[in-house]
């Protein structure tokens, strides 16, 4: 048993490790792997002013039947989970609007961007629902 545990425990880091290796952050205002900065700076009767900044991303570059592709990440967020589209980190946040508010609209008051050229991205296996059932020995 102890030996199954010890082998185990070697492959299990093992991956971990090469994960490590292979993965690359890539900054925009940070060094190391950090969430996303997210606030609200106003929030009142006539509007919600909120802020956010992603202080980077992690690429690893990945395997998929024989092509190279990348796979971006950040922290605390998931992937796009719909089949064909990249599967791009997503950020989404609740907001609670007045429930008095006649129209609503969005402004954009500030942006900043960056084109990055590090490969393709692998594409989204789509959500777990998407995928037939597959009953087993187990099910019975």
């Amino acid at each position: 048993m102890d030996r199954y545990f010890s082998v185990f425990s070697v492959v299990l880091f093992s991956f971990f490790f090469n994960i490590e290796i292979n993965a690359k952050w890539i900054s925009q205002n940070s060094q190391t792997p950090m969430k996303v900065q997210f606030q609200v700076v106003k929030s009142d009767q006539k509007e919600i002013q909120v802020s956010f900044e992603l202080p980077g991303f992690e690429v690893t570059p990945i395997e998929i039947l024989g092509e190279n592709f990348i796979q971006v990440s950040v922290p605390d967020l998931t992937s796009i989970e719909e089949k064909g589209f990249p599967a791009l980190p997503k950020f989404n946040k609740d907001l609670l609007v007045p429930f008095d508010t006649q129209t609503m609209s969005l402004e954009v008051i500030e942006k900043e961007w960056k084109v990055y050229d590090l490969g393709v991205v692998a594409p989204s296996r789509g959500t777990l629902t998407d995928l037939p059932p597959n009953f087993g020995s187990k099910n019975n």
